[in-house]
């Protein structure tokens, strides 16, 4: 989880994308998707995130984060992970 706050608070796009699972990194190719993801980092600012909870079934786990944005707050997102090559971050 670190590598992946710290790729997106440096805007360090090709490390952010390999801390994602396949799937979720072929919908983040250079496009609409990678713009919108721009855009919204810049207009966000940076976020701290650390591990809240974690429920891990198989090869498959659920991160609760409890985090904090510049412009949005403090926020508790729910992510799932999958076990391909290490944790990765899996939203499909």
């Amino acid at each position: 989880m670190q590598a992946f706050q710290d790729a997106y608070n440096t805007q360090n796009w090709d490390l952010y994308k390999q801390q994602m699972c396949p799937a979720m990194r072929n919908q983040f190719t250079d496009g609409p998707v990678m713009d919108i993801l721009k855009k919204t980092r810049a207009d966000s600012g940076m976020t701290r995130a650390k591990v809240g909870a974690v429920q891990i079934d198989g090869d498959t786990a659920t991160v609760i984060l409890e985090s904090q944005n510049e412009a949005a707050g403090n926020l508790a997102p729910t992510l799932p992970l999958q076990r391909t090559d290490g944790w990765k971050i899996c939203v499909q």
